[in-house]
């Protein structure tokens, strides 16, 4: 059609403006220097607290996708907490945490920005699941009533027809008693009202989005009965989660054993050492908090687009190795542990954006899942395959595990010395944390049911204007600059609706989704660059001017 034709040739202008700019500003990113990331849109003394534009056109993107209350409630975190407590508490370095750590190191600032991050999307994930086994159990309950009502129908709630013959089922155009009419009618209001909630409270990238660009009321209501018509029953979730959390605890405190029977001399003596910290109840309770953290993951990504996967890792392993205690087999617990809360919010948020997509596309949810499933299921068998490969040593080459995956190894990964370090840190304890980073985070912890509470509390109209906990948990650890991206994006999408109302209906959704997309086209062209050894070749640097 020719609506689809213009959309198409959209999409494919602003994923090349994204594609060529992206590829701009790699000319300029050496990583010695600063570069377009770290532009001082507001000056440098700002930009040491993240605070400018760092010309991300996917969250741009994002900005223009994304509800308004995202973006108000990602600058108004940024605020709070990059432009207020952080530099607050930056001040006491030296007193509340030792001086000259690095950015990662949960003993300095960081550990501020963890603890504080963590309690606000794990408080958020609580809360929403509180909430919907009680809406589930309430709305139980009103289909109990209801067929309950149709049992029991007094004499003035039965049709003309109903009252010759007892057995006859009313059509819908016959005329029903005042009784039942009324009851009828006030059911299909608490019904509306209890739906038009639930819809309005959607605050993540699928229904909300969909509403905003006035998608008919027609196509909407088909794509939420594809989407929740073909489920699966409550219990077949309940069974999973049981059957596999089984099968970690049996398996994962002997996996280093295994590792020790296949490993020769100091290899067998390390997965030994790693293996004798690690219990049963750690991975049963790594089990259960993984539930609540893939629902936190899923809904931090769902409204911000941000995986905080790595955040989640760094928290299990903190938890696990203080509760494993000190040596080096609390640094194995909290590793494992900490990777299966890490498998589990990685899968959360790629499970959620399968099903964005399936949402969007009307493709049938189970079909979704077990897409995943066997994706999962392929991973789990190619990934130790893949892992016996580099264990195994290659004299003719001369490489092995140790030289491949080291800091200057072509499998180099920079944040596992961060999970090592924070491994063998946490073995002394809480007391690794910097001082009074347990009452920032139950603080955190209190923002976030207040903040809750009050969205659910405030009529639909004014419950936009509360910020969501989840996307200030987010801006805690991604910084300021991201809730700057966004926050343009939407004063684009704003501007672009109050201009041209019926052009932004038609292609705000196409222009944002082609912003994210050219800028991921760009990452393979970035992959191969850096994998046959090119750097960017110019730098560029920003400091004060001389003074005269």
């Amino acid at each position: 059609s020719y609506h689809g034709h213009k959309q198409m040739h959209r999409f494919a202008q602003w994923s090349a403006i994204s594609f060529l700019f992206s590829g701009y500003q790699w000319v300029f990113n050496n990583p010695a220097c600063n570069g377009f990331k770290n532009f001082p849109t507001f000056g440098l003394q700002a930009l040491n607290y993240t605070w400018n534009f760092d010309f991300q056109l996917p969250f741009v993107g994002l900005g223009i996708l994304a509800p308004v209350s995202v973006a108000w409630s990602m600058i108004l975190g940024g605020v709070l907490t990059w432009g207020l407590l952080w530099p607050v508490l930056s001040n006491k370095e030296g007193a509340w945490f030792p001086r000259g750590l690095s950015a990662d190191d949960v003993r300095g600032a960081y550990g501020y920005h963890l603890v504080a991050a963590m309690a606000l999307l794990l408080t958020d994930a609580l809360y929403h699941t509180i909430k919907g086994v009680v809406g589930f159990i309430s709305d139980q309950k009103f289909a109990d009533s209801c067929r309950a009502d149709e049992r029991s129908q007094a004499p003035d709630e039965l049709t003309a027809a109903q009252q010759k013959d007892p057995t006859h089922v009313p059509r819908a155009d016959e005329e029903l008693g005042p009784g039942l009419r009324r009851k009828n009618n006030k059911k299909k209001r608490n019904a509306w009202r209890r739906e038009a909630l639930r819809i309005i409270e959607t605050d993540t990238l699928s229904d909300a989005s969909a509403l905003q660009f006035g998608m008919a009321a027609m196509e909407r209501a088909l794509r939420q009965h594809i989407f929740l018509a073909d489920g699966a029953a409550s219990w077949v979730g309940v069974a999973g989660f049981v059957l596999f959390a089984g099968a970690a605890v049996a398996a994962l405190p002997n996996l280093f054993g295994f590792s020790t029977a296949v490993a020769v001399g100091g290899a067998a003596k390390t997965a030994e050492a790693a293996a004798s910290g690690l219990m049963y109840y750690h991975v049963l309770v790594a089990g259960v908090l993984a539930a609540l953290v893939a629902l936190a993951s899923a809904r931090g990504a769902g409204v911000t687009d941000i995986n905080l996967a790595g955040a989640y890792t760094k928290l299990g392993v903190l938890i696990f190795s203080a509760w494993a205690g000190s040596g080096v087999g609390s640094a194995g617990a909290g590793l494992l542990c900490g990777g299966l809360l890490c498998g589990a919010a990685t899968s959360a948020v790629n499970a959620m954006y399968a099903y964005r997509t399936g949402f969007m596309v009307m493709a049938s949810p189970t079909a979704v899942f077990a897409s995943h499933v066997i994706g999962l299921g392929f991973g789990c068998i190619a990934a130790p395959i893949a892992w016996l490969i580099f264990e195994s040593t290659t004299p003719a080459s001369g490489m092995n595990a140790s030289s491949l995956f080291a800091s200057d190894g072509f499998f180099a990964s920079p944040l596992a010395a961060v999970f090592r370090s924070t491994a063998a840190l946490a073995g002394s304890g809480l007391s690794a944390l910097p001082m009074y980073a347990l009452w920032v985070g139950m603080a955190a912890v209190v923002v976030a049911m207040f903040l809750n509470i009050i969205r659910d509390i405030l009529p639909a109209q004014a419950r936009g204007l509360v910020p969501i906990p989840a996307a200030i948990g987010v801006v805690c650890l991604s910084g300021a600059s991201v809730a700057v991206d966004l926050a343009v994006g939407a004063v684009v999408r704003i501007v672009w609706r109050l201009r041209y109302p019926r052009s932004a209906d038609a292609y705000a959704l196409v222009v944002g989704c082609a912003l994210i997309a050219g800028e991921g086209l760009w990452g393979l062209g970035r992959g191969l660059l850096a994998a046959f050894g090119q750097q960017s070749p110019i730098c560029m640097s920003f400091t004060m001017a001389p003074s005269v």
